[in-house]
């Protein structure tokens, strides 16, 4: 036999569509993250990324504005941060000025004769004059042209010295016009000694015009002057980079310009000339001028040890910025930190060979071309993955253990409903029951009351009598049934009214109600007390009022109480299930008094039975077996007798019989010099 329980659509879609979801968390737990190894690895490179990403920002944003990222600006000179050049400056080539310088003159000439000469008055003898008279013979010999170079500067020294005017105009117009600028004496040109020691005996209105052609070979780079090729420097206890001069050259220059009185236009002539000599002086210590570099951001190249700064400002000029490595890396710092952009253990390294910040993660960055091979790094990438491995494993973990919660959830959900609908089909038919129910006993003493009053009962007057008796309790036990549902609903419990009973007489009148049930059931009835004498009811037959109950430890009688009229119940509701269920045609009701003090009674059918896995739930209320929905009944009845069992502090349960086919129900109740318990949980057992 089974229980009726239909399922309805709504319940199986709620079932399908939560298994369905388990399903698809358990595939998602193993699917969405692969093995945790792998899973490790991907977070790391992940991560690895995102820091990239991060640190390219922090690279844009210090780039982007050098001079105030990178702290104090740090600039070719202390007066001019920034070199300048075009794509065609870039590319070209300051032509090499080659000087010419004196060389020994084989053998004795009159040349050297005189000029040796010249010398020995002018250092030995203190003779000027001699000296000048000497040096002037020697500047028409024939020789060098280096050499007459020499003695015209000897002759123009000799006669600033002697402070004759003329004499020095003189030979400073021979030596303007034959002197070579390319002809040196040491390291400096020859022309201009010379005009530096004519410069003070030259008209003030002359002097510039006679060096325009010094100063036109000067700033052509064609007069070779003290300081060899321009480089770039750093100056001593200071972040600038100058492009180094010698002293001496300096000096020169600030004679010639304090001397003539110089004119705006060699200032500018000048200025252009130093800004070719830093030019220079930046293509030698960085290869080559980049022409490259965006307007938007400075573009970083190696100097030297060093950084250089470049940025376009049109397409085609372009301005560099001389910087300090450590600055640089020391703002980058500050910048990635502000940008929270290395998670702790992390470290940038722009060298790319800094093994002991740790191993690389990723791949290189290539920032710049001072930085092509820069590096992210961490000292424990192994913990890294084990905490990545590990998340996934509890993520994994954690889906599972969703799937199984939504699995279980959708299962009880669907329980819920299906109980939920049973409820409400239950509550229909008891309400139909229950009204049916009510209208047989009503409509019975009704017909009889009219009987009797109509004077048509005769000499039956006392069958009528007890119909009606018979039939105002069966009234009683359909309300009280009623009462006790609409107690169970408010979730209250049975309370027992536990009074002193004679168990012989209590037992003989439900005896004899439990015989009479039966005799209008027409079914037989055996009513007996453990290893007592038994009798038999069958048909309209009656029960031997004269039976005694004894038992192997005596006659019935205990000391101490029960509900008798809720034992009465409960044990009727045993007879009243059986014969509207079960089938069965003979019922056994049996009773006897254990050596603890419990009260066992029991109700045995011949009847069809109740499977094993169906036993615990008959006791639920409006509960009906398939088969037993035509027959009448509210449902209830072995609901209350389990509340009068819990009441008592016992139990009640279902049982396969002694002997023979059909059920047996049960039921034990405390009772002597035991107080009854009163407990809140079912006492429900299942036995085979």
């Amino acid at each position: 036999m089974k229980l009726t329980r239909p399922t309805s659509s709504l319940e199986r879609f709620v079932l399908v569509l939560g298994l369905a979801s388990s399903v698809c968390l358990a595939v998602a737990a193993f699917a969405a993250f692969g093995s945790p190894h792998e899973a490790g690895w991907s977070h790391l490179n992940d991560l690895a990324a995102s820091i990239r990403a991060n640190v390219r920002a922090g690279w844009s944003a210090v780039t982007a504005d050098v001079p105030t990222k990178a702290g104090e600006p740090v600039c070719l000179e202390p007066a001019s941060d920034v070199v300048h050049w075009t794509r065609a400056q870039a590319a070209a080539i300051s032509p090499r000025v080659e000087p010419i310088a004196a060389v020994p003159i084989p053998g004795l000439s009159a040349f050297d004769a005189l000029h040796s000469e010249s010398e020995r008055a002018d250092i030995e003898r203190h003779k000027l004059d001699d000296a000048l008279s000497l040096a002037e013979e020697a500047a028409v010999k024939e020789a060098d042209a280096a050499w007459l170079a020499q003695a015209r500067l000897r002759t123009i020294q000799l006669a600033a010295r002697l402070e004759r005017p003329e004499t020095v105009r003189k030979h400073w117009g021979e030596a303007r016009a034959h002197i070579d600028p390319h002809i040196v004496t040491g390291d400096t040109s020859t022309l201009l000694l010379c005009l530096l020691a004519a410069l003070p005996s030259i008209d003030a209105g002359q002097r510039a015009a006679d060096a325009e052609q010094v100063v036109e070979s000067w700033t052509a780079e064609q007069l070779p002057v003290p300081g060899g090729s321009p480089r770039m420097e750093r100056t001593e206890g200071s972040p600038y980079f100058e492009c180094a001069s010698d002293p001496r050259e300096s000096a020169l220059r600030a004679r010639l310009l304090t001397g003539c009185e110089a004119p705006r236009e060699w200032t500018a002539r000048f200025d252009e000339f130093d800004t070719r000599r830093r030019r220079e002086a930046l293509r030698a210590m960085v290869g080559s001028l980049p022409v490259d570099a965006p307007a938007d951001a400075w573009t970083i190249h190696p100097a030297a040890g060093e950084l250089l700064a470049v940025r376009a400002t049109t397409h085609d000029s372009f301005r560099g910025h001389m910087l300090l490595r450590s600055t640089l890396e020391r703002a980058m710092r500050a910048e990635l930190e502000e940008r929270h952009a290395l998670p702790e253990g992390f470290a940038l390294d722009l060298s790319g060979d800094a093994s002991a910040l740790g191993e690389p993660v990723g791949a290189w960055l290539d920032l710049a071309p001072a930085f092509p091979r820069a590096t992210v790094r961490n000292p424990d990438v192994a913990s890294i993955l084990r905490g990545a491995e590990s998340r996934t494993l509890w993520l994994r973990g954690g889906l599972i253990v969703l799937a199984l919660f939504v699995a279980g959830a959708s299962v009880a959900t669907s329980f819920a409903l299906r109980r939920e609908r049973r409820l409400v089909e239950a509550r229909t038919s008891f309400v139909a029951g229950v009204s049916h129910e009510l209208r047989t006993p009503l409509a019975s003493i009704l017909l009889m009351a009219e009987n009797l009053e109509s004077g048509r009962a005769g000499a039956n007057l006392e069958r009528y009598h007890a119909s009606i008796k018979r039939e105002a309790l069966r009234l009683r036990r359909l309300v009280d049934d009623v009462l006790d549902f609409s107690r169970l609903e408010r979730g209250k419990r049975f309370e027992a009214r536990i009074e002193d009973v004679d168990p012989s007489t209590w037992f003989q009148s439900v005896a004899a109600e439990a015989a009479e049930a039966c005799r209008r059931s027409a079914r037989d009835a055996t009513i007996r007390l453990h290893d007592g004498r038994q009798e038999r009811a069958s048909g309209n037959s009656t029960v031997n009022s004269d039976v005694h109950f004894t038992s192997t430890h005596g006659v019935l009688a205990f000391s101490g109480g029960f509900d008798r009229e809720a034992l009465r119940r409960a044990v009727l509701n045993l007879i009243d299930n059986a014969l509207r269920h079960s089938g069965a045609t003979s019922i056994l009701l049996h009773a006897e008094m254990s050596a603890g003090g419990t009260l066992v009674l029991q109700v045995a059918d011949d009847g069809t039975g109740i499977p094993l896995r169906q036993r615990g739930a008959v006791f639920e209320p409006f509960t009906r077996l398939s088969g037993s929905e035509s027959t009448s009944g509210t449902g209830l009845g072995l609901a209350i007798v389990r509340e009068i069992a819990i009441a008592h502090g016992g139990t009640v349960s279902v049982r396969d019989p002694n002997e023979g086919p059909g059920v047996m129900l049960e039921m034990r109740v405390p009772i002597g010099t035991n107080p009854p318990l009163h407990l809140d949980d079912p006492h429900l057992e299942a036995a085979s």
